[in-house]
C-alpha cells in the first residue's frame, strides 16, 4: 500500500510543490512535518522517479519564503508597537518609567 502510494507521488511535478509547501509552513507552524517530508523525497530520489537537486530546491526555497514572511510580518508589527507606544507616551502627562522607558510601551 505505501510502496504504491510513494511511487504515485515520486517523479510528479506536484511533489515539489508539496515539498515547498510543507517546508514553508514549517517555518510558521512549527508542527508541520517539513523534515520527513525532504528526507521521504531524498529516499525516494535514489529510485530515480524524483530529482534529488529538484527537491532540496525546493525545500530550500520553502523555507527560505517562510522565514522571510515571519520576518516581515513580525517586523510590520513592531513598527506598530512601537508606533502606539509613541503615541501613548506622547498623551500621557508624566516621567517615563525607570531607565528612561515608557510603562505603556511593555506590552508590545
Amino acid at each position: 500500500m505505501l510502496s504504491g502510494l510513494a511511487n504515485h507521488v515520486s517523479g510528479e511535478w506536484w511533489s515539489y510543490l508539496l515539498i515547498f509547501g510543507l517546508a514553508y509552513l514549517d517555518v510558521l507552524f512549527p508542527l508541520v512535518p517539513s523534515e520527513t517530508a525532504v528526507i521521504t523525497a531524498g529516499v525516494l530520489s535514489s529510485t530515480g522517479n524524483t530529482h534529488l537537486s529538484l527537491a532540496i530546491l525546493a525545500a530550500a526555497t520553502g523555507a527560505i519564503a517562510g522565514d522571510n514572511t515571519a520576518y516581515s510580518s513580525a517586523s510590520g508589527s513592531r513598527s506598530l508597537c512601537a508606533g502606539a507606544s509613541s503615541r501613548a507616551r506622547s498623551r500621557r502627562s508624566g516621567s517615563p518609567g525607570r531607565n528612561g522607558r515608557s510603562r505603556s510601551g511593555a506590552a508590545c
